[in-house]
């Protein structure tokens, strides 16, 4: 069984920016379901180049990407 992704926050302080499916948050920090993904990039000399991304969902549609990084920290649900 895969893990819930409860919420994803880019950056520190002021500056970062907050997404979550539950909780107290603004409406437009509020989305369905936060998946973490595979991009493809295009192809290399050898290979296919793909990186991981969240992307967060919001009735369907993409409401953010945000690749994956040292700087972003991921809550799942208990």
């Amino acid at each position: 069984m895969d893990k819930i992704i409860e919420s994803i926050e880019i950056g520190w302080g002021q500056d970062s920016t907050y997404y979550s499916i539950s909780g107290m948050v603004m409406e437009s920090n509020k989305v369905d379901e936060i998946k973490e993904e595979v991009k493809s990039l295009g192809f290399g000399a050898y290979c296919e180049l793909t990186i991981i991304v969240y992307r967060g969902y919001k009735n369907g549609n993409i409401v953010f990407e945000i690749s994956s990084m040292s700087n972003i920290v991921i809550r799942y649900k208990p």
